[in-house]
């Protein structure tokens, strides 16, 4: 388990980490489990790159695998509550250790 994921989610702190070779900012929505076993982060991205192709790009809402972020910190921002499109119960997550 990853506390500073968990203390972002819970205090509403945006997370910066590099991922896929771009920088990220996000707002942290909910962190758990895949039924696989990977340790995920579903989160809505504010700014920074997206190496997904165009049709993907308009799309803020990702679910990163938390072993491929890199440099996870907070950015001393505070973000003002869950944005529209997030559903608690993470469909994505067999378990869940934190969500807005």
């Amino acid at each position: 388990m990853n506390p500073l994921i968990i203390h972002a989610i819970r205090n509403r702190q945006c997370l910066e980490f590099s991922y896929n070779g771009f920088r990220r900012i996000v707002e942290p929505h909910a962190y758990g489990i895949t039924k696989t076993g990977s340790a995920v982060l579903r989160a809505y991205q504010i700014a920074g790159g997206h190496a997904s192709t165009a049709s993907h790009s308009n799309n803020p809402w990702h679910l990163f695998t938390v072993s491929k972020m890199h440099g996870i910190t907070m950015t001393g921002t505070a973000f003002a509550g869950v944005r529209p499109g997030y559903a608690p119960g993470d469909a994505a997550m067999a378990t869940i250790y934190a969500q807005r």
